[in-house]
């Protein structure tokens, strides 16, 4: 089998903070240690980065920006920190699961629906905060599920605790069940 090819999304203009991108490059690592896998979206949390130097070399800012949806076309899978606010993340989610979605609803033929395996993984917040309700209905939808069974959301308070995760939604895919 190939190498997996993942789009690692995070929160950029809401939570770029210097933890965050340490916290996120430490996953991403941890997934290129331990999977055959490539993380295609590693830049994404160059903490170095100011915004304008970000938005000039346009390796982030407008979602619809042609260099994101070529690297989410190229990906064949789709990991997210939603720790933080951000709802271009929730946009590149929907870009991800859209074509699936519209399958369902028969405005595109199945064939042409995407089934990444999607992990969003996210820290609630100190004051109780869950995952946005809108995300975590679309990615629970009884639909989507029934197309797609490697769509997964987990809450974790450490970074071993994500690791566990990670490890869970590997140790769940086979080759049999991926058609990608």
């Amino acid at each position: 089998m190939e190498p997996w090819k993942i789009y690692f999304g995070m929160s950029i203009d809401g939570g770029r903070s210097g933890e965050d991108c340490t916290k996120v490059l430490k996953f991403m690592d941890y997934i290129e240690d331990n999977y055959e896998a490539s993380i295609l979206t590693r830049h994404f949390a160059d903490k170095e980065l100011s915004d304008k130097e970000g938005a000039a070399k346009k390796t982030y800012g407008n979602i619809f920006d042609e260099n994101k949806i070529n690297l989410l076309k190229e990906s064949n899978m789709f990991i997210a920190d939603f720790s933080n606010t951000s709802s271009g993340l929730g946009v590149e989610l929907g870009l991800t699961i859209a074509p699936l979605v519209y399958s369902c609803m028969g405005r595109i033929p199945e064939e042409y629906a995407y089934r990444k395996p999607t992990l969003i993984i996210y820290k609630p917040l100190n004051d109780g905060r869950k995952l946005s309700a809108e995300i975590q209905g679309i990615v629970e939808s009884e639909i989507i599920k029934g197309m797609n069974s490697h769509i997964s959301i987990r809450p974790y308070e450490s970074l071993k605790e994500g690791y566990l995760h990670i490890d869970e939604f590997f140790q769940g895919l086979s080759v049999e069940s991926l058609k990608l």
